[in-house]
Parts: C-alpha cells; sequence; structure tokens
C-alpha cells in the first residue's frame, strides 16, 4: 500500500470517525470504519483488476449485475448455509461498484462537492 492510500484511509477513517460519534456509539463507530476500510480494499483491487467504467451505461450494468448477484443471497433460505457470509460479500461488491460509478462516471470537471451532491439528493427525493 502506498503511503497515499495509507493517508487516504485514514483521512476517511478520521472523517467518518467525527461524523459517527456525534450519533453513535465508539462500537458502532468502529464497526462503520472497519466496513468503510474493507470497502475501500474492494474498490482498490476492482480498479487494479479492471478498466475503468467506459460510460454511465457500462456503470449501471456492472453496479446493477452486482446488485442482482446480492439479490440472489437475500432470496436464499433463511438458514441456507454462507448465506450471511455470501450477503456480506455481495453487498460489499456493491459499495466498491457504487464508488467506481461516482469515480469514473461523474465529471469530476462539474465539481461536485459534498453540498451540491446533498442538495441533489434533497431535490430528487422532493420530486419524487
Amino acid at each position: 500500500m502506498s503511503e497515499f492510500d495509507k493517508f487516504a484511509k485514514v483521512d476517511s477513517a478520521a472523517a467518518l470517525a467525527k461524523k459517527i460519534m456525534d450519533d453513535h456509539s465508539v462500537d458502532e463507530m468502529m464497526r462503520c470504519i472497519s466496513i468503510s476500510d474493507k470497502c475501500y480494499d474492494e474498490l482498490r483491487s476492482a480498479m487494479k483488476k479492471f478498466p475503468r467504467m467506459a460510460s454511465p451505461h457500462e456503470g449501471y450494468a456492472i453496479l446493477k449485475e452486482e446488485v442482482d448477484e446480492l439479490w440472489e443471497q437475500v432470496k436464499r433460505q433463511h438458514d441456507a448455509p454462507g448465506r450471511k457470509v455470501n450477503m456480506y460479500t455481495e453487498a460489499m461488491q456493491v459499495a466498491a461498484m457504487a464508488m467506481r460509478f461516482i469515480h469514473d462516471c461523474c465529471d469530476q470537471n462539474d465539481k461536485i462537492t459534498d453540498d451540491t451532491a446533498g442538495e441533489q439528493t434533497t431535490r430528487n427525493r422532493s420530486n419524487g
């Protein structure tokens, strides 16, 4: 892992910790940081194995495929061996591909910020 990757993980984990500490227990905060770290690792692995998503349509297809795989695990019999582990694995891949979609398909020249993305989400919720 490069020094940049180490710094990025620490910085994002610290920001996440600050947000969670306001409303949640330390145990919940640590669990969220652990999930975030594993999701980041899944994303980095996918970025090494596969080229950029060529278009939003391709990104959507990839993300939908991952969601469909998660859905297959969700539908399995509740006491099926390995069901929770498989759901976790598929959910982690969904999260990583959602992050990859944002990374590859959302034009960074638009200077999307947390504030503008939040405003758009609010508008979408009120319109739908």
